[in-house]
């Protein structure tokens, strides 16, 4: 007991959340793979999103020039970071900081409900269920959470507080401004999480007949996301691309979720209902922890988030739910009967663990792949001699010429090269590819980039991962192109080509 009261008085000083420094940057030093120094696997997805900012720093206009299917804001991030220190420093060091508030306001949300002590330990919890779901880093999600987790505490601490006064005009401005860099990152979890955050807060004015502050309320909601809106519609209006940025946004995405009647029926998925049984006892524990106003709040947000989270299924779509999960372990500090409490906490890595996201064997399987074999393990040095060997084939193109390669079937897999993108060495080498398409495909887009109509001065092609019975390649290739290059095939088999 000592101990904990020892531990208490320190987590209340004033000093305490510089602690939480280097807990996130040794966090995300192993976990983030991508961006951390520590490591070469670029990813997938995180490949993606760091060329797209690669490629706005080159000029180039997203969903116009190159395209992927995620809101221009995480492009900028990665832009940003890339411009601040070139590589992925820049945008490991934006992480820190942003993963830094995080930590900070989810200490200050548990500490709502529970003891310095508890609430330090609260945090650690959550950043334990981060590492299970993070995959590989720079994820979408992630960008959003770091906003949610700000807004997420200051509407519990006013329920919690203030909820006999006025809601602060500011904060929701705040909403609005979290919304907006939500919205144009991943619109559903935007929706979600700050559109039920703001209709607790409705519903809860409105319930107190305060009906001049819920309007004044909602328009400095629609203020904060127009600081955010105007100029990423200024910059895509500038660029003449409005229809493009559209498209991106959200046209593309209602083919690619399997549209809005999937996205409902998903509700009934195996997947979605374990999460439910997790929802369900956070209502109880809320209903049960003296401050029952929570729960106009939690419902509106956890219905919102069940039915529009993506219907895919990946560990990293629940990223933006660590808020939620945090105030989940602080209700069940909160609670007196330990028994209770082991239970609960039972309930919450069953109902992850059904659902397919076994928190603590992820969370132990990446310190025992990443950690342990760090600068000598088998995967380690396959991609170090796979990033060797691309870059003596991106040297066979002159300077002058490196942003007109044309990326033929780079993508997810293939090269021989398990656990790394070929797409990836791409952006390893610092050159953005001449063509629209990077993983994401659609009819549209395939009609925009046809090689055959373009005729690119080089092209990149991934022999491994060739489709069979592909007339390109058997008819098209031959005939306009001569093989300059190619990789040793022992380790992968990606082939230069040059227009004759």
């Amino acid at each position: 007991m000592k101990l904990y009261h020892a531990l208490d008085r320190f987590c209340g000083n004033r000093w305490f959340p510089l602690l939480l420094v280097p807990i996130e940057v040794c966090f995300l030093l192993l976990y983030s793979f991508t961006t951390s120094p520590l490591f070469l696997n670029d990813g997938m997805d995180s490949a993606v999103f760091k060329t797209m900012g690669l490629a706005i720093l080159k000029g180039k206009v997203p969903y116009v020039d190159i395209f992927d299917h995620k809101g221009p804001v995480l492009y900028f991030i990665n832009a940003l970071g890339q411009w601040m220190i070139p590589g992925r420093m820049g945008i490991f060091l934006l992480q820190v900081i942003g993963l830094c508030v995080a930590l900070l306001y989810m200490f200050k949300t548990a500490r709502l409900f529970v003891g310095n002590a508890l609430s330090f330990i609260v945090v650690l919890f959550t950043l334990f269920v981060f590492g299970g779901i993070i995959q590989e880093g720079n994820q979408c999600e992630e960008w959003m959470m770091y906003f949610f987790t700000v807004a997420f505490y200051y509407a519990l601490h006013y329920i919690v507080n203030q909820s006999d006064r006025p809601h602060p005009l500011k904060y929701s401005i705040l909403y609005g401004l979290c919304f907006g860099m939500a919205f144009f990152i991943r619109p559903n979890d935007a929706v979600a999480m700050m559109g039920g955050l703001m209709t607790g807060i409705t519903i809860w004015l409105v319930y107190r007949k305060e009906y001049k502050s819920a309007l004044l309320n909602a328009l400095c909601f629609g203020a904060g996301f127009l600081l955010v809106a105007v100029p990423v519609v200024c910059y895509f209006a500038w660029h003449n691309a409005l229809g493009d940025l559209w498209y991106g946004l959200v046209g593309f995405n209602k083919g690619y979720s399997g549209g809005v009647l999937k996205m409902f029926t998903s509700v009934i998925y195996r997947v979605k209902l374990s999460l439910a049984l997790v929802f369900v006892t956070l209502v109880v524990l809320a209903y049960n922890s003296g401050n029952k106003r929570i729960l106009v709040l939690l419902i509106p947000i956890l219905l919102y988030e069940y039915v529009l989270m993506g219907t895919n299924g990946f560990p990293h779509y629940y990223i933006v739910l660590l808020p939620v999960f945090c105030l989940y372990f602080a209700l069940l500090g909160r609670l007196k009967n330990r028994s209770f409490a082991l239970m609960g906490l039972t309930v919450f890595m069953l109902g992850l663990n059904v659902f397919d996201i076994p928190i603590a064997k992820m969370a132990r399987k990446s310190v025992v792949e990443r950690v342990i074999p760090l600068s000598h393990g088998r995967a380690y040095n396959r991609i170090k001699v796979f990033n060797s060997e691309t870059e003596l084939l991106f040297s066979k193109v002159l300077d002058s010429d490196g942003d007109s390669i044309w990326n033929y079937n780079l993508r997810w897999a293939g090269g021989g090269v398990s656990n790394c993108s070929p797409f990836s060495s791409f952006w390893h080498n610092g050159v953005v590819q001449c063509n629209l398409i990077t993983f994401a495909e659609s009819d549209l887009l395939k009609e925009k980039d046809d090689i055959t109509k373009k005729k690119p001065t080089w092209l990149l092609v991934d022999a491994a991962n060739v489709e069979t019975a592909d007339k390109i390649m058997e008819d098209f290739i031959p005939l306009y192109y001569d093989l300059v290059a190619t990789t040793d095939t022992t380790i992968c088999n990606i082939q230069l080509y040059r227009r004759k």
